[in-house]
Formats: structure tokens, C-alpha cells, sequence
């Protein structure tokens, strides 16, 4: 396929998530967020993060999230033992960096 036709997968790396996004063109964001097993073998510790997360995306989508994108949110292991606090200021920091111009 030809460079000009693929889609641009961009990422973001911070501490407890890893951010991938590629633009949509319309004004809706679709969120997905993951929890593998290496953020833990168990699944009660991998679906509290992941509730966690869809939490602070929910409570932040509207004044927060740029829109227009599809945005997964993958766990990284660190993730596993954070408070939800912790989950929130880093969850919030990554998503506040998409902009078109992220490589």
C-alpha cells in the first residue's frame, strides 16, 4: 500500500499507560482501554485498572480529551499497585499531549 494511503499510528509513552491514537476525522473519540496479562496473572487486579481507567476517562472526556480520534489506552505493568490517584494525574497527562502533530 502506498505510504500516502496508510493510516499513522502515533503513540505516547508515560509512565503507567501507553497511549496509541490515529485521527478519525469526525468529532466523536472512541476510547479503548487494555490490561494484559504482564500488568498481572490475576484478572480481579487487571479489571480494577481497567475500571479505573474508564472511570477517569468518563469523569474527564468532555473538558480534558481532545476529540476526533481513536485512543487506546494499554496498562503497563507499573500500573498494577498505583492508587487512583496516581492512575488519574498519568492517564490525564498522556491523553492531554494528543495533538496532530505527535509522532
Amino acid at each position: 500500500m502506498a505510504r500516502s494511503k496508510r493510516l499513522i499510528r502515533r503513540t505516547i509513552d508515560s509512565d503507567l499507560f501507553k497511549i496509541q491514537f490515529i485521527p478519525i476525522g469526525d468529532r466523536s473519540t472512541k476510547i479503548s482501554v487494555l490490561a494484559g496479562l504482564k500488568v498481572s496473572k490475576k484478572a480481579v487486579v487487571r479489571n480494577k485498572i481497567k475500571r479505573r481507567a474508564r472511570e477517569i476517562i468518563r469523569l474527564n472526556l468532555s473538558n480534558e480529551i481532545r476529540r476526533g480520534y481513536f485512543i487506546v489506552a494499554s496498562a503497563k505493568p507499573e500500573a498494577a499497585d498505583k492508587e487512583f490517584s496516581r492512575l488519574k494525574e498519568d492517564l490525564l497527562n498522556a491523553l492531554k499531549k494528543i495533538n496532530p502533530h505527535t509522532k
